[in-house]
Formats: C-alpha cells, sequence, structure tokens
C-alpha cells in the first residue's frame, strides 16, 4: 500500500518538476521549451490518459475547444484550396519567388496540427487543477527565482557592458541579459513579475509589516528597474498598467503601491536625465506614440493628412499590411502562420523609399498585434470567438467576483495569472506573433489556470 502511494505521489512530483522547468525553458530557447511542453504533454497523457478528456467543461472551456476545432478546420479548409486552387508557390515579394521556388501546399497545415499541443496543454491544466494535483508554489517559486535571475543579469550587464554568461547586447540602447541577441528581457521579466511578487504575500507570509513591505518595495524596484534598464518599453507599460489594476482591486496594497511608484517616479526621472542611452530610447518611444496618435487621430480621417513616416515605428507599416491582407480571407482566414505567404500576395502595396520596405513590400512574418493577425490568419469568425473568451473571463474575474468567495484555493492565486492574461490579451500594443511557441505556451498557460480557478470558485 505505501509503495501504491510513494508511485502516486513520485507521478505528481514528475509532473510538477516538468511544469516548473517552462520559465528555465523560455530562458534557454524555443527548441528546450517544445521540448518541455512534449514532455510535459506525454508524462501526462501516459499518466492520466482518457481521464484528461472526460471532464465537466465550463462555458469557456467550451469556447476554447471550439477556437481550437475552427483553427484545425481553417487550416484543413486553406490546404485544400491551395492545393487544388493556388499556384502551388508562395511569393515572397511581388513576382520573386521564396529561395529555392520551394512548394508551400502544405505548411499551413502542418503548423495547424502543431498548435493544437496547445489545446492539450489547456486540457491537461485545467484536470490537474480540479483534481488540485498542480502545485503552484512550486511554479511561483520557479517563476521567481528564474525572473529574478533576469532582472539581476539585466542590471549586470548595464554596468559591466557583458551579462554574467559574457553576452554582448546586439544595441547599446536595449540590453538582452541572458537572451543574447533576442532583446526580449524586459518582456520576460514582465511576464513572469507578479509570480515574483506575489511569491512572499501567498507562499512566504510573515506577520511584521514592516518586513513585508520593505521586501515588496524591493522586488517592485528591482523589476522595475530592470525592465527599464531593458529599454523594452511596451513591457514597461504592462507592468505600470499590471500595478494599477493591482491597485484598483486589491484594497490592502493601494497604499504600498502607490507610496513606491511615487518613490520610482523619482528613480526613473533619475536615470532618464543621468544616462545617455535611457534617455534616447524614451524620448524616441515619447516621439513614436504621440506620431501614431496623430495618425489614428479620427479628426486626421477626414481631412488631407499627410503622414510624417520619420518617427514612426517599423512596425506600423506591418500594422497597415494586414488590412488587405485580411480581406483576402475577411470570415475564416488564410490559416495558421499564412500571413507570411499571403501579405505578399495583397493588392495596394505601398512601396516607399525605405529599401528594407520596398524589398520586403511592407510584409513580415506576422502584423505585430494579436488581434490583427487573428483576423488576417482566422478571420471574422476566429476573432470573434477569442473576444469572447476574453469577455467571459473579464466578467467572471471582476463582475462576478464577489459572488464566488469560498473555495480551497486562496484568491490570491488568481491574481497574477488573471493580470498577466489582461496585459497579454491588451489590445493596444505591439506584440510578437499569437502563433509562436514562445507566446503561446505563455498565452494558454494563463488562459488554462485563470479559467480553471474561476471555475472552482463557481463550484
Amino acid at each position: 500500500m505505501n509503495q501504491i502511494i510513494s508511485k502516486t505521489n513520485n507521478k505528481y512530483l514528475v509532473i510538477n518538476l516538468i511544469f516548473s522547468l517552462i520559465p528555465l525553458s523560455l530562458i534557454i530557447g524555443t527548441l528546450a521549451l517544445n521540448l518541455n511542453i512534449i514532455l510535459f504533454i506525454v508524462i501526462n497523457l501516459i499518466f492520466f490518459s482518457k481521464k484528461i478528456f472526460i471532464q465537466k467543461y465550463s462555458n469557456i472551456d467550451k469556447l476554447v475547444i471550439v477556437f481550437f476545432f475552427f483553427i484545425l478546420f481553417t487550416g484543413v479548409f486553406n490546404t485544400i484550396e491551395n492545393y487544388y486552387f493556388g499556384d502551388g508557390v508562395y511569393l515572397y515579394a511581388p513576382g520573386v519567388p521564396m529561395a529555392g521556388d520551394e512548394n508551400y501546399d502544405f505548411t499551413i497545415l502542418i503548423k495547424t496540427i502543431a498548435y493544437m499541443r496547445y489545446l492539450l496543454i489547456y486540457l491537461i491544466l485545467k484536470f490537474l487543477i480540479e483534481k488540485n494535483y498542480l502545485k503552484f508554489n512550486w511554479f511561483f517559486f520557479s517563476s521567481s527565482f528564474f525572473c529574478m535571475f533576469v532582472c539581476l543579469d539585466v542590471i549586470f550587464q548595464f554596468f559591466v557592458g557583458v551579462d554574467i554568461f559574457g553576452f554582448k547586447s546586439p544595441t547599446p540602447r536595449k540590453l538582452s541579459g541572458p537572451f543574447h541577441d533576442e532583446l526580449i528581457a524586459g518582456s520576460y521579466i514582465q511576464r513572469f513579475s507578479l509570480f515574483l511578487f506575489f511569491l512572499f504575500p501567498i507562499f512566504l507570509k510573515n506577520n511584521n509589516k514592516t518586513i513585508s513591505y520593505l521586501l515588496l518595495f524591493f522586488i517592485f524596484s528591482l523589476i522595475l528597474i530592470s525592465i527599464l534598464l531593458s529599454g523594452n518599453r511596451i513591457p514597461l507599460v504592462l507592468f505600470m498598467v499590471t500595478m494599477l489594476l493591482i491597485m484598483i482591486t486589491e484594497k490592502e496594497l493601494q497604499k504600498f503601491i502607490l507610496f513606491t511608484f511615487l518613490i520610482l517616479s523619482i528613480v526613473f526621472t533619475t536615470l532618464f536625465f543621468g544616462n545617455k542611452e535611457v534617455n534616447i530610447n524614451y524620448k524616441h518611444f515619447y516621439r513614436q506614440t504621440t506620431t501614431i496618435l496623430k495618425v489614428i487621430n479620427p479628426v486626421n480621417l477626414f481631412r488631407d493628412y499627410k503622414i510624417d513616416r520619420t518617427y514612426l515605428p517599423d512596425h506600423f507599416d506591418e500594422f497597415e499590411s494586414f488590412y488587405d491582407t485580411w480581406h483576402m480571407n475577411k470570415y475564416i482566414g488564410g490559416g495558421v502562420r499564412a500571413f507570411r505567404l499571403n501579405c505578399p500576395k495583397r493588392k495596394n502595396i505601398y512601396v516607399g523609399p525605405n529599401p528594407r520596405i520596398s524589398e520586403r513590400g511592407t510584409c513580415n512574418t506576422h502584423p505585430h498585434n494579436y488581434y490583427l493577425e487573428i483576423l488576417t490568419e482566422l478571420g471574422l469568425i476566429g476573432l470573434l470567438i477569442i473576444i469572447l473568451i476574453v469577455s467571459k473571463i473579464i466578467w467572471f474575474y471582476i463582475f462576478r467576483n464577489s459572488l464566488f468567495k469560498n473555495y480551497i484555493i486562496p484568491r490570491k492565486i488568481e491574481i497574477p495569472f488573471f493580470m498577466l492574461f489582461f496585459a497579454e490579451i491588451f489590445p493596444f500594443k505591439s506584440s510578437g506573433s499569437f502563433f509562436t511557441s514562445l507566446n503561446a505556451t505563455f498565452i494558454f498557460i494563463v488562459l488554462a489556470v485563470t479559467a480553471a480557478l474561476i471555475n472552482k470558485r463557481k463550484t
């Protein structure tokens, strides 16, 4: 009997260990992350098999399942259409085939099938949470440790010029930390920051309020300063937005966060006027933001307004390129990762004086915004399903929160997952691709955990 109990416990330890290694895998790279995900899925399927699929599904769960089956449908449909009615070769730029004239007839279908693994991740996490098999403290400790590691590595790189592995940032205006030539350190810190921030209030409680506030102040300062030094401006904005939301919804933290914001505004001012690269980076961000606001100002739509592209970010050209690409498949989209294939074939291609833009026809691998990308790749139907999922989660978490108070998991565990989910799906930001491993893994982890915890409150 004791051997059976021991084997069962070992099974749960293995599952939680693999899940807790995801923050590390995100640092190592895509290959490590995909291996981690595959191992997590396979181990759970071996241990629990059909139990994962025989669950009671909430309305949110049903919408997520519908979303993935729609992805599969549009992938199959576009593959059939391209195979029988397409030209067999996708062009990278008008009149210029991709290197080697490769035939990409089954690219969309292959990527679609591969993307279905995130449905498995969603269902597995839902099952583990429903059965109380997931050790949240393990994931919080792991996320906190690696978040703090990246924070300290970025600060080290700022002062020394290289990080602790000897990596030098590819540009002086931004710091890459342990990510070598990828400028995503700020994004990583923002994504895992709240696990570090809530680690002490949830799992390492201290009855001495003074010590607790000093710890939180140190953590808040470390996160904010490291994101600031990384040069990633959108993650900084998203971190501030999530902290403001926490200040509004969590009364016990209001005075502390407000005080911390005031103190750290002094730190920002000091860095802004005391460091040349920080000054240039955030001045440039301000000019870009104000220029974009002028361009999208509704008043300018009704007059002859000439766009000054001097301070527009490179991503803005990709924002523009989405519209005609979306019109090629308005209702069901072109399929997963099809933007790079369809964009060069769209109408009204803008060819400006910039050689980079002229050569690529203003196309990139994705339009640098989740919602625009979903529109082009899954159409209006896919976007509607996503909006329904997001709306239901926000409704249950915020507007019906007071109706569900008594359940076995402390509500504070929900807060970082929901806030990070909200920041991730925030519509008014530039972003990576919704369909890449790095982003999709994080999105469907926070989505699955948030939905599962909300469902536990309801039941």
